[in-house]
């Protein structure tokens, strides 16, 4: 007890004092578990550092996807992005103070939080003939949805607003 003190007064005197430790960056690639009813899901990041600020894509581990860019969204204290899906919305933020990413799935009412720290995001596996065939399909049904949904909402301008059975009274 009497050398520690005797040790911490000597590097006092000397004039030593405890170097804080580095935030880290927030660029690099950062991994996190969602915990979700039944299932976790593993989902990565990776930011890196752009002459604008930041870039993003969004990586679900668990289901194999393709890396999605996530939008840059304004925010106070650092950077922070966001993305719309059909089924809910993903936004991640910096936290400097932890030096790790939060993030946030929501679908409808409920919020699923996800911390990242940082770590290797998996290569995605390869992907089979059927698996190719059945993201093609679904790309061409999205699509069709959208332009669907655009024709239908052009009609309704067209009409000012009627519907179908007013626009013919």
């Amino acid at each position: 007890m009497i050398a520690t003190c005797a040790a911490l007064m000597g590097a006092a005197a000397l004039g030593v004092t405890a170097v804080p430790a580095a935030t880290p960056s927030p660029a690099g690639d950062w991994v996190g578990t969602l915990h979700a009813p039944g299932r976790d899901y593993r989902l990565g990041l990776e930011v890196r550092r752009s002459p604008h600020g930041y870039t993003a894509l969004y990586d679900s581990i668990s289901l194999g996807l393709q890396p999605i860019p996530l939008r840059l969204a304004p925010a106070a204290g650092g950077p922070a992005f966001d993305r719309k899906f059909l089924r809910g919305a993903f936004a991640a933020r910096w936290d400097p103070a932890a030096g790790a990413w939060r993030g946030e799935w929501r679908a409808g009412r409920q919020r699923y939080p996800v911390l990242f720290h940082p770590g290797p995001i998996p290569a995605a596996p390869a992907m089979t003939k059927a698996d190719e065939i059945a993201v093609a399909v679904i790309g061409a049904l999205m699509a069709l949805e959208a332009a669907a949904i655009a024709w239908l909402i052009r009609a309704r301008r067209r009409r000012g607003g009627r519907s179908r059975a007013t626009a013919r009274a």
